[in-house]
């Protein structure tokens, strides 16, 4: 039942530096529609589209009335959508928890369905336009959904499911022409494309605002920490590439937010700039500078080669859309994709269908699949000053981290059997006398201790405790090298152990270990037992957990595929010089950089002098943790003018902090940026 808007085609102030339709048109060369949210309130902060004070807001390039109201009425206007013909707008109510559809010319609009919708696609050779739609995973928050379904725009009551193997985020889920894939986040902040026929999903980076081109390439884009670029790729195992979003006219390096890619394959939309500081961050500042930009990517996409500010109405204006006719006949070149490899390289482990847990490292799909086939993620979560190291290891010096997502799944499942198996690899900072600690840890639902990987010196043992132990059980697996990786792998059947080290067999004699029941209930650690402040130091990876036995052969096979995959790793470029500090970035709040739980801030810093390694620039960017594990780190912020000593590497060679909040508020934006190594080794020394 179609409803009358209060006054349809209400118009907006447009002031000077807006380009409006004729801008719009001139950026995109053919007819264009833009649809976006604008808030009314006087704060003008509902950045994500979470209040009742917001306008449903629209330009037309060819009908010549500037930025108007689509609808009359102030209310939720949340992830406004326009269908592929560009003649309707999908929206959906945040209070009312249903989605609605605006006819563009009259402003009629009528109600579709329950829930949230995701995304509006068109069947391209029936021409039937569906709607992709999810329900919260928690009645109470707008971050998470789940159950993917899609309803019949012209026929509601046709519904079909689409995605229930993991939740989703929000932000964008952005299906291809076909259908047949969609990028999105599943959920947040593991982002990459789903294979909605085989009912899979491929991770392709840690961000938020995944976005996919409109054809059926499989390009996709991922929105990085710094909220400054995308990152891009065609697929899990080619090259990406980093497109800046932050360097339109007007946006001044500041942070950008709500990309999305159109119907057209070149043309992006985004919002921007955020500078003022918000009550979680800049973000959430929002503010009536906040304007829609649409970008037009270079034919080789790697970069935008234009920009144009749409909109200048002193509105916050959030959630953009935006629709090119003709658009759903353009294409990514195969040039930029690349030709798909034939097959991949096998990976470690050889038999992953075996494991109830599987980490690899924090870049990879960390998920296993339970008895009845529902994705089980394997997340690790970073606690004190843990951190992930340039190979996305976990680097768990000064901290430890404890397995998150399906772990106590996998822990249950290796209680209820007689036979459970571990590897892993590590690689100890230090062999010396002094270096000691648990490299990983089951302990039971008390917290103490029941299985312990530990290092004493340059040697590792397994320690195990139980009812009838009495004292634990402690065996010795292998020797260390110092910075050098060790391959462990551990089995337990009816009580018997067998281990390999390094892929060969270790004499363990006829030592039982207790029964892995008392597992049930209790958590995996890494780095520490959790209970006390004795932390190991080191990187630790390619990790798993089986209810199985292992034999040699699998042990072989996983102990190959590791040696090809670390074969060609070379240490990163150091650096150590002398500088004088000239600006700085504020060192952040916790509740600035919230959901995030680390942050970098980067400092100005003009060098002094070279002491080794080779830098030919005069000033650089100093990236240092400002904030880990939603704590303030001393000493991250420097005075000005203080003289300091620095080890650093370039920035470029740590992609492990693409997807960490980055906060930069120095002039001199562009200048090379190194990170700041040496920052945490002085004060854990």
């Amino acid at each position: 039942m179609w409803s009358f808007a209060a006054a349809p085609g209400l118009r907006a102030r447009e002031e000077p530096g807006a380009t409006g339709g004729v801008g719009l048109e001139e950026m995109t060369g053919a007819h264009s529609r833009l649809v976006w949210v604008q808030d009314q309130s006087d704060a003008q902060t509902d950045t994500l589209a979470r209040g009742k004070k917001l306008r449903l807001m629209g330009i037309d390039s060819r009908d010549g009335r500037g930025e108007r109201a689509l609808r009359g009425s102030i209310q939720n206007y949340a992830k406004p959508l326009l269908t592929p013909d560009g003649s309707q707008v999908v929206y959906s109510d945040h209070f009312a928890d249903k989605v609605f559809v605006v006819d563009w010319e009259s402003g009629r609009q009528r109600e579709v369905c329950d829930g949230f919708a995701l995304d509006v696609w068109a069947d391209p050779v029936s021409g039937t336009t569906w709607v992709y739609t999810a329900s919260r995973a928690n009645p109470r928050e707008n971050y998470i959904y789940r159950g993917v379904r899609r309803v019949r725009l012209d026929q509601p009551k046709v519904v079909e499911p689409v995605w229930d193997k993991t939740l989703v985020g929000p932000d964008n889920f952005q299906l291809s022409a076909d259908g047949l894939h969609a990028a999105g986040e599943f959920p947040w902040p593991d982002a990459g494309v789903a294979d909605l026929a085989r009912q899979d999903w491929e991770k392709r980076a840690t961000g938020c605002w995944a976005s996919l081109a409109p054809d059926n390439s499989g390009l996709s884009a991922v929105f990085d920490g710094p909220h400054r670029n995308w990152q891009l790729q065609a697929r899990s195992n080619s090259r990406r590439w980093s497109v800046a979003l932050n360097q339109a006219p007007g946006i001044d390096n500041h942070e950008v937010f709500h990309p999305r890619w159109s119907n057209h394959v070149s043309h992006v939309v985004m919002t921007g700039p955020y500078a003022i500081q918000g009550t979680v961050n800049v973000i959430s500042g929002g503010g009536p500078g906040v304007e829609v930009y649409v970008g037009r990517l270079s034919n080789d996409f790697q970069r935008i080669e234009s920009w144009r500010q749409i909109t200048a109405n002193r509105r916050g204006d959030f959630h953009p859309d935006l629709w090119v006719a003709g658009g759903e006949h353009s294409s990514v070149p195969a040039s930029v994709v690349g030709t798909p490899e034939l097959a991949e390289r096998p990976r470690w482990p050889a038999a992953p269908e075996r494991c109830v847990y599987l980490w690899r490292d924090s870049r990879s799909q960390n998920e296993v699949r339970d008895a009845k086939g529902a994705i089980q993620n394997c997340g690790v979560e970073a606690r004190g000053a843990a951190h992930f190291d340039r190979r996305f290891a976990m680097f768990c010096r000064g901290g430890w981290f404890e397995a998150a997502g399906g772990a106590p799944q996998a822990l249950e499942r290796c209680a209820a059997g007689n036979a459970y198996s571990l590897e892993l690899l590590m690689t100890p900072d230090s062999v010396a006398r002094t270096a000691n600690g648990p490299i990983m840890a089951i302990v039971d639902s008390a917290g103490l201790p029941q299985l312990v990987i530990e290092q004493e010196g340059a040697q590792v043992y397994v320690r195990a405790s139980g009812p009838s132990t009495g004292r634990p059980i402690r065996l010795l697996l292998g020797t260390l090298s110092s910075s050098r990786p060790h391959h462990l792998a551990l089995t337990v059947e009816s009580g018997k152990p067998r281990a390999w080290w390094d892929g060969s067999p270790v004499r363990l004699g006829r030592t039982r270990l207790p029964s892995s029941r008392p597992w049930r209930d209790g958590s995996l650690r890494f780095g520490s037992t959790g209970t006390t402040t004795n932390h190991w130091h080191g990187r630790i990876e390619r990790v798993f957990l089986s209810d199985n036995a292992l034999d040699s052969a699998t042990v072989t096979a996983d102990h190959r595929l590791i040696q090809e995959e670390i074969a060609d790793r070379r240490p990163a470029a150091q650096i150590r010089l002398r500088g004088v500090v000239k600006q700085t970035t504020p060192e952040p709040s916790p509740a600035a950089v919230a959901p995030y739980r680390r942050a970098l801030v980067l400092h100005h810093v003009r060098v002094e002098q070279v002491v080794s390694g080779r830098l030919t620039a005069s000033d650089i960017l100093l990236a240092r943790w400002g904030l880990l594990d939603g704590r303030k780190v001393g000493g991250a912020v420097p005075a000005v003018d203080e003289t300091i000593d620095l080890l650093v590497e370039p920035l470029l060679d740590h992609p492990e902090l693409e997807s960490e909040r980055q906060l930069i508020e120095v002039d001199e934006f562009d200048l090379p940026a190194y990170y700041d190594v040496g920052q945490l080794l002085e004060q854990l020394d």
